[in-house]
């Protein structure tokens, strides 16, 4: 009877291992299911395109990212057609690094989990110039160059530059017209201010008399917004009296 007790004790501790095995699966099950429906890890940089203003060729911008319960990832950036520029261990669940662009430059942002719990995150980064002459759209909000009126004379030419919002001013003047990104190949006369103003006369002199100038002025507002205006005029004739 001693023995038999002792065989029944055993198999029912035996009976009870299947049913430990059927809970640690569900609890796997359970725990894969979470993984499935968590947010993969994710890329961002504060600016996209990036806007480099006239006059710069690079501009430091925040790349950040997110691993939404990833314990680390490897963080890399490379320039299209070029050298890696970041490669760093991030193991902080958010967070953000600096990264100086180049205009006309493109970048291509990886965030990889090393255990391949979840698919490699790619971020393409791009850089633009200010728009020419931009739609004026809602001026209440942006910065817009509503007006640029020209009073011409024969060695020099008198200008209005109004704005929506207070900015500082570049005025130029060539006779070639500028190319797409608003740079002349040759200044022939240039002025600027130094305060942040909605309106400012100024002049530009050293002209040719009758001659068409293209004139491209470029607004800068306190945070940054820039925008730019193009167009024509022409100088007078210049007149001499000559009494005998």
């Amino acid at each position: 009877m001693r023995v038999q007790s002792h065989q029944s004790g055993i198999l029912t501790r035996r009976a009870g291992w299947p049913v430990i095995a059927l809970a640690a699966a569900a609890l796997l099950l359970f725990l894969n299911a979470g993984r499935a429906h968590a947010a993969p890890p994710s890329l961002a940089v504060s600016e996209n395109p990036v806007t480099i203003m006239l006059g710069s060729t690079t501009k430091s911008v925040q790349l950040s990212w997110q691993l939404n319960g990833t314990a680390s990832a490897q963080l890399v950036v490379q320039e299209t057609g070029g050298a890696t520029i970041v490669t760093k261990t991030v193991t902080t669940q958010s967070g953000s690094t600096p990264l100086t662009v180049t205009y006309g430059k493109s970048y291509t942002a990886t965030l990889t989990d090393p255990t391949k719990a979840s698919p490699p995150v790619t971020l393409q980064i791009t850089t633009k110039r200010p728009a020419i002459n931009p739609d004026i759209g809602d001026c209440i909000v942006h910065l817009c160059i509503t007006s640029v009126p020209f009073n011409p004379h024969g060695t020099f030419a008198e200008f209005s530059a109004n704005t929506t919002k207070a900015a500082r001013f570049e005025m130029q003047a060539s006779t070639g017209a500028p190319n797409a990104s608003g740079v002349f190949s040759h200044v022939d006369s240039a002025m600027f201010n130094l305060g942040y103003v909605t309106h400012w006369d100024s002049h530009l002199l050293g002209l040719t008399p009758n001659t068409t100038y293209h004139y491209l002025l470029k607004a800068v507002a306190q945070d940054g917004e820039t925008v730019m205006k193009t167009g024509t005029f022409t100088t007078l004739k210049r007149r001499v009296q000559v009494t005998f």
